[in-house]
């Protein structure tokens, strides 16, 4: 199991605003277990994953788990960035998009039949390569970090905590 997982799953737990005493409650294990699975000690099984995206609000914490915990998912979905912003989530999006409107026509040419040749065979790597970044910059879209607005209070709060 990758380390980061039991980090990523903290911090989730934290920015949720839940204590590990609170949140191990939600998730029906001893405050022990939980700290076990953020310290990397113990897997964490697939179900407590899933209660931990919906209880922590973060559905990057799934694709994180699936990413570091499956060989096939990391090859299947790369390019995934799981700590970028709303404008740079949005801005990789749409230079894949780009990228993927510059081969639509190829790709569909070379599917149309079902049937890729060895002629064919580096055009449609190279539309393969660009579908499963879109697919990556999507995903990194769709979890992208969203800030919550300055306020004065918040802004206050973060000064006493320096």
């Amino acid at each position: 199991m990758n380390e980061s997982f039991g980090q990523t799953a903290a911090i989730a737990r934290t920015t949720s605003g839940l204590s590990q005493e609170a949140a191990s409650q939600l998730l029906h294990v001893s405050t022990r277990t939980l700290s076990n699975y953020e310290n990397n000690i113990t897997k964490v099984p697939d179900e407590i994953v899933y209660q931990m995206m919906n209880i922590y609000h973060s559905q990057s914490l799934g694709w994180n788990y699936l990413i570091n915990t499956s060989k096939v998912a990391k090859t299947l979905i790369s390019g995934i960035r799981f700590s970028c912003g709303i404008s740079s989530g949005a801005l990789g999006l749409e230079v894949s998009t780009n990228e993927f409107l510059s081969i639509r026509n190829d790709f569909n040419r070379i599917c149309l039949d079902d049937v890729i040749t060895p002629d064919e065979q580096s055009t449609y790597d190279k539309c393969r390569k660009t579908i499963q970044m879109l697919i990556g910059t999507g995903i990194s879209a769709l979890i992208a970090i969203k800030k919550e607005p300055q306020t004065r209070e918040r802004l206050m709060a973060r000064v006493k905590i320096l």
